[in-house]
C-alpha cells in the first residue's frame, strides 16, 4: 500500500435556501403583527379612555339635571297646590283650567326628574362596566 502522501477528504455542507430567502420576509410578518397588535391596543386604550370620560360627564351633568329635577317638582307643587287652593276657595279669577295646567306642569316636572334618574343610572352602569366592578367598591384594608 502506498499512499504517495495523499489524502483524500470529501467535505459536504448542505442548507436550505428556501428558509434563508423566506427569513427576511417571516421577520417582516411578525414584526407587522405586533405593530397591528400595538395598535389595536392603542385603540382600545383609546376607546376605553373616551368611554369613561363620556360616563363621568354624564353623571355629572345627571348630578345636575337631578338637582334641578327636584326644584321643579317643588315648584309645579307649590303651583299646583296655590291652584288648588283658589279653586277650592272659589276665587273669581281661578278656573279649572288653571289647577289642570298646574297638575300638568307637575306630572312633566317629575317626569323629566324620572328620566334624570335613568340617565344618571345608565351612566354609572356603563362607567361599572368599563371598569370593572372592582372598581366602583375598593378593597377594604384590614389592620
Amino acid at each position: 500500500m502506498n499512499w504517495d502522501n495523499r489524502l483524500d477528504l470529501r467535505i459536504e455542507a448542505r442548507w436550505n435556501l428556501t428558509e434563508f430567502a423566506s427569513a427576511r420576509d417571516r421577520k417582516h410578518a411578525a414584526q407587522a403583527k405586533a405593530n397591528q397588535a400595538n395598535l389595536t391596543y392603542q385603540d382600545l386604550q383609546g376607546k376605553l379612555t373616551a368611554g369613561v370620560e363620556e360616563a363621568r360627564a354624564t353623571i355629572l351633568e345627571g348630578q345636575e339635571q337631578i338637582k334641578l329635577g327636584e326644584s321643579q317638582i317643588r315648584d309645579a307643587t307649590s303651583a299646583y297646590d296655590l291652584s288648588y287652593l283658589r279653586l277650592r276657595e272659589a276665587f273669581q279669577s281661578t278656573s279649572y283650567t288653571e289647577a289642570l295646567l298646574a297638575l300638568q306642569s307637575l306630572a312633566k316636572a317629575k317626569a323629566s326628574y324620572i328620566q334624570a334618574i335613568s340617565s344618571y343610572d345608565k351612566a354609572q352602569l356603563r362607567l361599572m362596566v368599563l371598569l370593572g366592578p372592582d372598581a366602583c367598591h375598593p378593597p377594604t384594608v384590614s389592620h
